[in-house]
C-alpha cells in the first residue's frame, strides 16, 4: 500500500468533515434540474438584442470594450439567446449568449484548453445538468487575446509581454467584469449567482480566479488544473516528449504497444482494490514493472516491449527530474493511464504527429517561457532538466502559474471551489493537483478548514478532462450551485460511462481522500452497489520538487 500520514483522529476529522456520518447527508444534493431558480422566475430583456453594439462600452475601467455584433439566434437544445460577440482592448475576442426567454439569474463563464486562442463555449463538468441545457444562464468565453493556428500555437506570445499577460491571468477577470455590465444592460440586472467552469488550461484559468480576483465568482470548477504551468509546460511535458524518441528523432513507442501494456498493468493491479473491473481505484497503490513485459533478445512483438521501449516507459512513470534525482514537477505518468497515451506523449502518423507534449513543450518553450525567448532555431532537443532551465522559467512562470496554496480571500468572500481530476491523465499528471491540495490545506489550517469551501473529486482511470476506459461524465455544475446557493456541500458525484447513448457503468465518486468499495454483491457496474471507506490514515501528498506553493 501506498505511504500515509499517522494523523491521529483522522477518521473521525474526515467522517466529520466531509459528511459521511449518516446516508442522508449523502444524498442531501437535489437531483439534476431540481435546483430553486436564483429568481422567483425568468428574467425578460430590457432592451433588444440589436440595440447592444449601439450601447459605448469603452469606458469600463481597466476593460474598454466594444461590442461589434448581436443577433438572435438559437441553441441546438432549442432555446433561443442574444449572442454578442466583441473585443476586450487591446485583442480579447469574446462571445457572450443571453437567453432571451429563460434566465434565471445565474453567470456561467468557461474557460480555454491548451494555449487558447480561438472563442468556444464549452461547459464541461455537466453532464445531464438541465439548467445549462435548456438555457437558465447567461455563458460567455474568450480566446484569451489571442488566436492560434492550433492550441499548441506560442508564436503569438513571442516578443509581446501583453499577450503573456492577457493569456496569464488578465483576460478572464475583464471578461467577467464586461459580462456582468452586458448582461446588467441587456436585463436592467447584474447576475445573484456567477460561476467558472474549464478543465485543463481553463482549470489553472480557474485557480488564477480563485486566487488573484476572489470576488469575481461565488462558485468554481477547476478540472485537472495545469496551474502548476512552468514545471509541466517547460518541464515534464518536454521530458517525455524526449524520453519517446531515439537519436535520431525517430518514435520509440508506437500506438501498437498501448493497449497490450495496458492490459498487463490491469493484470498486475486491477485487483489490489478487492475487485476486478478493468479499473485501478488508486495507480500509487500500483508498482508495475516495464521490465516484466520485456521481449526476449533480439524479438520486437506487439505484446512485449524492446529495451529501449521499457526504458521509454520506465521514463514515463518515474517523471522529469534533474541530474540529482529532484524531480521539476511534482507527479508522473500513472499506472493505469497508458491507453491516454495516444496523441499525448505517443505520435499519431499524419494524424497527431508530432505528439501534443512535444508540440505544446516547443511552442512553450520557444516563445513563452523566458524573459529573452532562445534563437529561432531552437527545438526541443536544445532544452535541459535542471536547476538553471528551471530558474530561468520562473519569473514569467509568475505571470502564468496559478501556485498560491492561499485562498483566504476567496474563502472569506463565501466562494466555494469544487477541483477534479482523473487518475489516468497523461497530459496533466494528476499528483500535481494533489501536492497543491496538499499545500493549500497546510496553508489554510488543515483537512477540515479547507472542507468548509472546497472539495477534491479523483476520478480512477479517467484521462485528459474525460475519457479513458472508466466512467468519466459527472456533473458538478448541480453541486457546486447547491452549495453556493442552498448550503449544501459535495460528498459525492456519479460518474458515467457510456458506448454511444447507452450507459454502460456507473460508479461514485467520494471526496477526497474516501475511497469506494464494493458492497460485495450485486451488478459491478452499478453506483448504487458501492459505499465510501474513510482511510485509517491520510494519504501523504506532501510532494519533494524542485518548485514550491507561494
Amino acid at each position: 500500500m501506498r505511504g500515509r500520514l499517522q494523523d491521529v483522529g483522522w477518521r473521525r476529522v474526515v467522517a466529520l468533515a466531509v459528511g459521511l456520518v449518516t446516508t442522508v447527508a449523502i444524498s442531501a444534493a437535489p437531483a439534476s434540474g431540481a435546483l430553486a431558480p436564483a429568481g422567483s422566475s425568468a428574467v425578460s430583456p430590457k432592451i433588444a438584442c440589436g440595440a447592444l453594439p449601439g450601447v459605448d462600452f469603452r469606458h469600463l475601467p481597466g476593460a474598454a470594450t466594444t461590442v461589434s455584433s448581436a443577433v438572435v439566434a438559437t441553441a441546438a437544445q432549442g432555446y433561443e439567446y442574444c449572442d454578442v460577440r466583441g473585443v476586450i482592448a487591446p485583442h480579447i475576442t469574446f462571445e457572450i449568449q443571453l437567453p432571451t426567454k429563460t434566465w434565471t439569474q445565474r453567470y456561467m463563464q468557461t474557460g480555454c484548453g491548451g494555449l487558447c486562442g480561438a472563442v468556444g463555449i464549452g461547459v464541461i463538468a455537466a453532464d445531464g445538468c438541465a439548467p445549462v441545457n435548456n438555457g437558465e444562464y447567461v455563458m460567455a468565453s474568450d480566446d484569451t487575446g489571442h488566436t492560434g493556428v492550433t492550441n499548441t500555437d506560442g508564436s503569438w506570445a513571442a516578443n509581446n509581454p501583453q499577450a503573456k499577460i492577457d493569456f496569464g491571468f488578465r483576460s478572464e477577470h475583464v471578461m467577467s467584469v464586461v459580462a456582468k455590465r452586458v448582461i446588467k444592460t441587456f436585463y436592467g440586472q447584474g447576475p445573484k449567482y456567477s460561476y467558472f467552469d474549464s478543465c485543463s488550461n481553463g482549470g489553472r484559468q480557474a485557480l488564477v480566479e480563485a486566487q488573484r480576483f476572489p470576488y469575481d465568482f461565488n462558485g468554481i470548477i477547476a478540472g485537472a488544473p495545469a496551474n502548476i504551468w512552468s514545471g509541466l509546460v517547460g518541464e515534464a511535458a518536454p521530458y517525455v516528449a524526449l524520453a519517446n524518441r531515439d537519436a535520431n528523432g525517430k518514435q520509440i513507442l508506437g500506438q501498437e504497444k498501448l493497449a497490450p501494456l495496458h492490459k498487463a498493468v490491469l493484470a498486475a493491479c486491477d485487483a489490489l482494490d478487492g475487485l476486478v473491473d478493468g479499473q485501478i481505484s488508486d495507480p500509487r497503490d500500483c508498482h508495475f514493472h516495464p521490465a516484466t513485459v520485456a521481449c526476449p533478445t533480439g524479438v520486437d512483438r506487439v505484446d512485449c516491449l524492446t529495451p529501449a521501449q521499457v526504458s521509454t516507459v520506465t521514463k514515463f512513470y518515474d517523471g522529469v527530474r534533474d541530474p540529482r534525482g529532484v524531480r521539476l514537477y511534482p507527479g508522473a505518468l500513472e499506472p493505469g493511464s497508458e491507453l491516454a497515451w495516444l496523441g499525448w506523449e505517443v505520435a499519431v502518423p499524419g494524424v497527431i504527429d508530432p505528439a501534443l507534449a512535444y508540440q505544446f513543450g516547443e511552442n512553450y518553450l520557444k516563445y513563452m517561457a523566458y524573459l529573452k525567448n532562445p534563437p529561432a532555431s531552437f527545438t526541443l532537443k536544445d532544452t535541459t532538466f535542471d536547476d538553471r532551465s528551471f530558474t530561468a522559467q520562473q519569473p514569467l512562470n509568475q505571470i502564468y502559474a496559478a501556485q498560491s496554496p492561499d485562498l483566504s480571500a476567496f474563502r472569506n468572500a463565501g466562494g466555494k471551489l469544487i477541483v477534479w481530476h482523473g487518475w489516468a491523465d497523461s497530459a496533466i499528471p494528476p499528483q500535481g493537483t494533489l501536492a497543491y491540495r496538499q499545500a493549500v490545506e497546510d496553508r489554510m489550517g488543515g483537512y477540515a478548514a479547507v472542507q468548509r469551501f472546497s472539495r477534491l473529486f479523483m476520478l480512477p482511470q479517467v484521462a485528459h478532462c474525460g475519457g479513458g476506459d472508466a466512467p468519466d461524465a459527472i456533473n458538478l455544475v448541480d453541486p457546486i450551485v447547491s452549495w453556493v446557493e442552498h448550503g449544501v456541500a459535495p460528498t459525492e458525484v456519479t460518474a458515467t460511462m457510456r458506448n454511444g447513448n447507452t450507459v454502460v457503468r456507473t460508479r461514485p465518486i467520494y471526496n477526497y481522500p474516501v475511497e469506494t468499495q464494493y458492497n460485495g454483491d450485486g451488478d459491478i457496474n452499478s453506483a448504487a452497489n458501492f459505499h465510501p471507506v474513510v482511510p485509517s490514515h491520510r494519504p501523504n501528498d506532501h510532494i519533494a520538487w524542485l518548485g514550491s506553493f507561494h
